[in-house]
């Protein structure tokens, strides 16, 4: 069982959390299909973007389900 199908299991914000990963990948896709396609570079926006959601994403929603994984890695769920 992978993380991404555990997740559902024992994390009640799962699927939004998973929603906004998607949502995540969607806007990186579109921005390098811009750039691929000499429609953008990749500039301070872009960069500020991923450099805001990472932070901001990790920081908050990837440590709101760190007890969860912790109970799973110490045996507490099945």
């Amino acid at each position: 069982l992978s993380l991404h199908d555990a997740l559902p299991i024992y994390y009640p914000d799962a699927n939004r959390h998973i929603q906004i990963h998607e949502q995540f990948k969607a806007k990186v896709m579109e921005f390098r299909d811009a750039v691929s396609d000499g429609k953008a570079n990749v500039d301070m926006e872009v960069l500020d973007f991923l450099k805001n959601w990472l932070i901001e994403h990790i920081q908050g929603m990837d440590v709101a389900f760190a007890p969860y994984l912790a109970e799973i890695a110490d045996g507490d769920r099945p």
